[in-house]
């Protein structure tokens, strides 16, 4: 009976360090996204804790403000709103950077050369 709360613990832990590093990775809120949780009952102190742990991928306007203030939303909400930051949803791809033995300007006008790029 006593190996049961050990391995209970032990089950915890393993859950805990596997959903930390997918918590991380979770996109910013988008609008439609901040609109649902306000209608769903996420307009104070816990909607507005998830939007700073997450960000938003948006610059919210005033009007949108005005309308989830409307609908319910609180003013620690609104406040967690204002000072999030917009940025990049964690899916957006950036730019692909040309390998290091790859300079376009080395053969402007003429196909690369195959293989070895030291030539």
């Amino acid at each position: 009976m006593r190996r049961r709360p050990v391995v209970t613990i032990l089950m915890l832990i393993v859950a805990v360090t596997l959903t930390l590093p997918l918590r991380a990775q979770q996109a910013p809120f988008t609008e439609v996204q901040v609109r649902n949780m306000v209608r769903v009952g996420l307009r104070d102190e816990l909607g507005a804790k998830l939007i700073e742990q997450r960000g938003i991928d948006f610059a919210p306007a005033e009007d949108f403000l005005q309308n989830l203030k409307a609908a319910g939303a609180s003013e620690v909400f609104l406040k967690a709103l204002r000072a999030a930051k917009p940025r990049e949803p964690a899916s957006a791809t950036k730019p692909a950077q040309p390998s290091a033995g790859y300079c376009p300007a080395r053969w402007a006008g003429t196909e690369p050369p195959r293989g070895d790029a030291s030539d």
